[in-house]
């Protein structure tokens, strides 16, 4: 089934950019499915590539379908497949979200320090962006949370190589 090809090039396309150019999973396919959560509960087991693979085999198989070249059979197995498989994470998806059992409530503090992108990794701001999250988490830290919260990039330098940066 050619869907499967491209559901799984899709995916692995996801993963080296996502590894090797950015080092970030930023806009992937998934995330386009976060309002129907029936549909995402499928990244509990396969992570986001389960449930972008899945977006581009709807898509695969509709595209087999509307293929001229196609035959009758081609269309009835891309059709059969996508089905099941999209009942299977729907299946899933409900069964999940119903078996959920609700945990302890938790605090939690997001810090945002606003900072300019071409200000974030200048040497002469590092100190200043810090002082900026440090005040930010004391002020964050006086409402009690179980947990604060700063950006994926919040620190303007590398945690493993700079080792002042982890003593703050």
């Amino acid at each position: 089934h050619p869907q499967f090809f491209f559901a799984g090039l899709w995916v692995s396309l996801e993963y080296l950019r996502s590894h090797l150019l950015s080092g970030f999973g930023w806009n992937l396919l998934a995330y386009s499915q976060t309002p129907w959560p029936a549909v995402i509960q499928l990244a509990d087991a396969t992570g986001a590539g389960g449930v972008s693979f899945l977006i581009v085999l709807v898509n695969g198989a509709v595209a087999v379908c509307l293929m001229s070249g196609a035959t009758r059979r081609q269309r009835i197995a891309a059709t059969l497949t996508t089905v099941v498989c999209v009942a299977f994470a729907l299946g899933y998806g409900v069964f999940r979200l119903r078996t959920v059992s609700g945990g302890p409530t938790v605090r939690v503090a997001l810090v945002q320090g606003n900072i300019p992108q071409e200000e974030k990794w200048e040497a002469s701001y590092q100190q200043q962006i810090l002082k900026r999250y440090a005040a930010l988490t004391r002020e964050a830290a006086a409402t009690h949370p179980d947990l604060i919260v700063w950006p994926e990039t919040a620190v303007p330098g590398y945690l493993g190589l700079e080792e002042p940066l982890r003593e703050l």
